[in-house]
């Protein structure tokens, strides 16, 4: 276990999952958040992996949400072995009734006699929700504008163009494609007819 004045509190009052690895990848500490994910989902025994090795629990993991483990562990290898200061990825873990999301997290932790690793998961559900939320939304949006008989063309806040309809190539002599990034003023001067633009921000 990690010995240090206060540490065991100061992890427990984070949100996030964290496990303490020593240079060998085997977990030295879990915090109370680990704790309570573990009883929740009937994952481990008592011991919540304390002396466990984290490094091939994820070579050994398999299922659907485990394809991401072996990047994990690969990770924590780099930063182990000094060739990353820092790893991070997310990853699913859902649930039987629910879909989850996570943000693996893997630092060093600094200032301690021997090598330590922390590796922290935070669940990031409700930013995948909103970010899904999103692209359905501005997918729907694309739909739409290209079914309209109008040409149009989308900027961003800067106006600058993020997208160009059918109809607008024909207008311009455009591919989207070629039309992304550059200021609205270039689409109309180019243009002898009215196009319709948005700003979709």
């Amino acid at each position: 276990m990690i010995s240090i004045p206060g540490t065991g509190k100061i992890l427990d009052a984070l949100l996030a999952h964290v496990v303490i690895l020593d240079e060998a990848g085997t977990i030295r500490a879990v915090n109370q958040s680990w704790r309570n994910f573990a009883d929740y989902n009937a994952l481990i025994d008592g011991s919540y992996g304390v002396g466990s090795n984290y490094l091939e629990d994820c070579d050994r993991a398999k299922g659907e949400c485990a394809k991401e483990a072996p990047f994990v562990a690969q990770g924590i290898r780099d930063v182990i072995a000094g060739r990353s200061e820092q790893f991070w990825l997310d990853y699913p873990c859902h649930a039987p009734d629910e879909q989850r999301w996570f943000q693996v997290r893997v630092r060093r932790l600094h200032g301690l006699p021997n090598l330590s690793i922390v590796v922290t998961h935070e669940n990031i559900t409700e930013v995948k929700r909103s970010e899904q939320a999103l692209f359905e939304e501005k997918e729907r949006a694309r739909v739409t504008l290209q079914s309209i008989a109008d040409g149009i063309i989308t900027t961003d806040a800067g106006g600058a163009i993020e997208y160009v309809n059918p109809v607008a190539e024909a207008l311009t002599g455009w591919l989207g494609r070629e039309a992304r990034g550059l200021p609205l003023e270039k689409a109309e001067s180019t243009c002898c007819v009215t196009l319709t633009w948005i700003n979709l921000r």
